[in-house]
C-alpha cells in the first residue's frame, strides 16, 4: 500500500480520503488503488476511541469502542459498491460525513453491531424495553415468558 500515515484530521484527512477514491478506478475491481482506498477508510473514518451514537431506526444510544473498526469498513465498503457514483460526486467533507455516518448508524454499521452484542443475540426487542441478566439458578428472582 502507498498510503500514508494517518493524515491529520479535518479537511486534510477529507481531502485524502476522497483523493484515495478519485484513484481507484473501481471500487468493485482488486487493485493497489482500492487496498489504498480501504487504508484511507480504516485510518479516517473508523472510530477508534469511545462514541455514544444513535443508530438509524433506534430510539436509544449505544456506545460504540474501539472494538468495531472493522464492521464499520465492511459497512462503509458495501455502501460504496451500491453508491459508487454517487459517492464520488459528494465534496471530500461530505464524503467523509457519508461514510461515518454508515460505518457507524447505518445498518450494518458499529451502532448495530454494538447494540446486538449488548442484548446478547436478543433480536425484536421493542425500544424502551429494558433487558435485565439474571442468573438462571436465582430462586429469588421470576421471569415473564
Amino acid at each position: 500500500m502507498t498510503t500514508a500515515a494517518r493524515p491529520c484530521t479535518g479537511a486534510a484527512a477529507y481531502q485524502h480520503l476522497a483523493d484515495a477514491l478519485a484513484a481507484c478506478p473501481s471500487v468493485t475491481d482488486r487493485s493497489p488503488e482500492l487496498q489504498d482506498l480501504m487504508a484511507a477508510i480504516w485510518s479516517i473514518v473508523c472510530i477508534r476511541g469511545r462514541r455514544v451514537v444513535v443508530p438509524m431506526g433506534s430510539a436509544g444510544t449505544v456506545t460504540i469502542t474501539g472494538e468495531y473498526p472493522s464492521t464499520e469498513l465492511i459497512a462503509v465498503m458495501d455502501w460504496l459498491r451500491l453508491h459508487e457514483e454517487q459517492a464520488r460526486a459528494l465534496t471530500p467533507d461530505g464524503l467523509f460525513r457519508a461514510m461515518r455516518s454508515i460505518g457507524t448508524l447505518g445498518p450494518h454499521g458499529s451502532g448495530r453491531a454494538a447494540r446486538m452484542d449488548r442484548l446478547g443475540g436478543l433480536v425484536d426487542v421493542p425500544a424502551g424495553v429494558v433487558v435485565r441478566w439474571i442468573q438462571a439458578d436465582d430462586e429469588d428472582e421470576r421471569c415473564a415468558s
